[in-house]
């Protein structure tokens, strides 16, 4: 007997009508109906679990410095797929055992070379590889990752980039709860478990950073195409809703404020490992089901997106899922629940929701410069492929529906294909069946390849810029700092008319103990979308008029703690003169670390940071600047 269910998903109706994807799983005998072999496909013992091996790059491959939206955007990344229910499958021993993490557990073949690129050929750029890692993870302290998990996922991983996509890999069913009568949280993320007072908070925070400190230094040298996601649709029985899920002490903000500091230790241990991953681009997923109501309230509470210093939210995505209305897209057909049993007509109401969500995404998340995805959308087009026309015409309906309010919206959606009830592409060759599933991805694709981009952010503040003639002002945010923090007595008075900013004051010299010196000066510091064209700059330009006295411009770079920025030096005269400094002309200060050998390393830039000190030291200094711009 086959089951298509979704285990662990129950159908139940939540306070704001949502729940999330429906699985189609074959419980045919216990242990899951193994299919195909890989052989031949990069897996060289056909159990799913990688080859002996390395499939890694053997040293590190380029990463971009632009931020996760330019990147979409000048990529051409627009129309996304899950390899779901693959990688992410948990083996089930029986009703309420489970085992480990088995690719083909649920019913699905080993993926292979010739999956990813019928993928690619039937219109995508990035496939979603959803990974658990149950079985696979040792005790405490140190959490070891069986390396066998590790280079199947990296094969994996492969395949997609040789067939021309980005691939992101995530945290998957390792926090997938299934009430605290049946089994619980399927593995360590137990999040239902810790807001009941059941596990230890720090215990599986730890456990978190540990488990992505290995992954992330496996994939270390791994490319920008590598997208990293900290977690999946962690919840403590409310999917994410605002609605107590039945337990003592239960407060929305609380369940909030745990996974944001989930997703800060996740982030933390991904960058400490340094190398690629400290400019890799991150997922990050809101409560549950992650639905735009719920990512758009923990934002407007400070508690999506972890801090990421010397990336600002350049590299970060906010991490959705659209599943709305859930009882058109994942309630059960056969659900003892009235209120929700699967129905295959969607209201206007609902329709028009589709296009105000994406507008509510594309305000708090691309108007700033931030990039989004759907991780997850759709709707079970099996279960329709066999029902009347007027039903399979709404399906094609809403599913184009969906991805044109993506696609107009900034929006990455990535289309959930579980190889079951949602089931677009054949998972032999990446190609759909003749019918509704040809019918569906025709409607998804079309929507996407006719459908603009939002073009620049209505927020202006620079999410759309381009280099255009080679050249971009982009946003700043300027202030001036001077050396009485350090016990100096050194002035600065900055003003500004007409878009020029004047700086005056006196530079004194001061005995700081270790040296004489004093310093005042003034700094530019590029908002989320105008940083990666500062990173990805040949030279930056501005126009001075002063003094006829010189002046330091130094580049912060995050990679440098000790202050030894690499820096130049420009003479302010007493006419409009326009300075330009090529970036690769800069040079040490003769100390610290850049005069140990750290270089100069644009990836790594953070601001613009301009002083009045030696050459002035001591007296008094006037200048004012205008017209600042990065080059290509």
């Amino acid at each position: 007997m086959k089951g298509q269910f979704c285990i662990g998903l129950p159908a139940i109706v939540l306070a704001l009508g949502m729940t999330v994807f429906g699985c189609d799983i074959d419980l045919t005998n216990g242990n899951g109906n193994e299919q195909g072999n890989g052989s031949g496909q990069g897996n060289g013992n056909g159990n799913g679990q990688g080859s002996g091996t390395d499939p890694r790059p053997s040293s590190p491959e380029s990463m971009t410095a632009k931020s996760a939206l330019r990147y979409f955007t000048d990529e051409g990344v627009k129309a996304g797929w899950n390899l779901g229910n693959s990688l992410d499958a948990v083996e089930f021993l029986n009703a309420n055992i489970l085992g480990s993490a088995k690719e083909t557990a649920w019913g699905n073949p080993l993926a292979t070379q010739q999956l990813l690129n019928g993928v690619k050929q039937s219109g995508f750029d990035i496939v979603r590889i959803p990974c658990s890692w149950r079985g696979y993870i040792g005790s405490a302290p140190d959490y070891k990752i069986d390396e066998t998990r590790l280079r199947r996922v990296a094969e994996v991983v492969n395949m997609v980039h040789n067939a021309g996509m980005k691939a992101i890999i995530n945290i998957h069913h390792d926090g997938n709860y299934q009430r605290p009568d049946t089994i619980g949280t399927w593995g360590f993320v137990k999040f239902g478990e810790v807001v009941r007072g059941q596990a230890s908070n720090e215990q599986v925070k730890d456990q978190l950073g540990k488990v992505w400190t290995q992954i992330a230094n496996y994939f270390k040298n791994y490319g920008d195409y590598l997208i990293f996601e900290t977690l999946n649709e962690v919840h403590s029985g409310n999917w994410g809703n605002d609605y107590n899920p039945g337990y003592t002490g239960y407060s929305y903000a609380n369940e909030q404020n745990i996974l944001f500091d989930w997703n800060q230790a996740a982030l933390s241990a991904i960058r400490a490992t340094g190398g690629n991953n400290a400019t890799r681009f991150v997922a990050v997923p809101g409560l549950g089901s992650t639905e735009p109501n719920i990512v758009l309230a923990a934002d407007n509470r400070g508690k999506l997106l972890p801090n990421d210093p010397g990336n600002g939210t350049n590299k970060l995505i906010a991490a959705v899922h659209f599943y709305a209305p859930a009882e058109y897209t994942v309630a059960d057909a056969a659900s003892p629940d009235p209120n929700f049993v699967l129905r295959h007509t969607v209201t206007p109401q609902e329709l028009a929701a589709i296009d105000t969500e994406a507008q509510h995404l594309k305000a708090a998340f691309y108007d700033k410069g931030i990039a989004v995805y759907y991780g997850e959308w759709g709707a079970p087009t099996n279960v329709r492929s066999t029902m009347s026309t007027t039903i399979k015409n709404n399906h094609v309906d809403y599913i184009g529906r969906v991805a044109k309010a993506a696609r107009a919206n900034g929006i990455v959606p990535i289309y959930w294909d579980d190889g079951g009830d949602f089931k677009m592409l054949e998972r032999s060759n990446g190609r759909p069946k003749t019918g509704l599933w040809a019918d569906t991805l025709n409607a998804y694709i079309n929507a996407i390849n006719t459908t603009n981009g939002p073009g620049a952010p209505s927020g202006g503040n620079g999410g759309g810029l381009e280099w255009g003639s080679g050249s971009i002002s982009g946003t700043w945010t300027w202030g001036d700092y001077t050396d009485q923090n350090d016990g100096g007595s050194s002035t600065i008075t900055m003003s500004e008319a007409e878009g020029k900013r004047a700086f005056s004051g006196n530079v004194a010299e001061t005995n700081f103990g270790t040296y004489i010196g004093g310093y005042a000066g003034w700094y530019a510091i590029p908002n989320a979308s105008t940083l990666p064209y500062l990173q990805a700059a040949t030279s930056v330009s501005f126009y001075v008029k002063g003094d006829g006295k010189t002046y330091i411009l130094q580049i912060p770079t995050s990679n440098i703690t000790d202050y030894s920025y690499y820096r130049t030096t420009f003479t302010a005269p007493g006419t409009d003169t326009k300075i330009t400094v090529n970036l690769n002309s800069l040079t040490s200060p003769g100390w610290g670390q850049s005069a140990s050998g750290t270089s100069f390393s644009k990836q790594y830039v953070t601001r613009l940071d301009f002083q009045a000190s030696e050459g002035i030291r001591p007296g008094t200094f006037s200048i004012t600047i205008w017209g600042l711009e990065v080059n290509q």
